[in-house]
């Protein structure tokens, strides 16, 4: 009897659960910005040029002129593209290699057995 009311009580319960056919779910609500102007919106990454944001020209020559100068960036770039020109020599092992050598030698000394 007792299995009887807990299947009953089981069926129920998801039967209460469920949704009608109409059912649609309820998305969040559309951001609204307000006091903003849409020309102060960029598509790039905030901090690639975060010192644009100031307006300086001596600011926006002296950090051109740091990474023009930087000798870590230049040896770091020079580094991959050392490592891309291995990457791109290690795609020439898949095909097939051939050896070739010559060589000539010539000799001023008397054969033996002629006189």
């Amino acid at each position: 009897m007792n299995k009887r009311i807990a299947t009953v009580l089981t069926l129920l319960l998801l039967a209460a659960c469920a949704v009608g056919p109409n059912y649609h779910t309820v998305g969040p609500a559309p951001a609204i910005v307000h006091n903003a102007v849409a020309a102060d919106f960029v598509a790039q990454d905030p901090e690639a040029a975060w010192w644009q944001e100031f307006e300086d020209p001596e600011l926006d020559s002296l950090v051109h002129r740091a990474l023009a100068a930087n000798l870590d960036l230049r040896m770091a770039f020079d580094r991959v593209r050392a490592a891309r020109a291995v990457f791109v020599e290690r795609n020439y092992d898949y095909a097939p290699h051939t050896t070739l050598q010559a060589g000539y030698t010539k000799s001023v000394e008397q054969e033996p057995g002629f006189g």
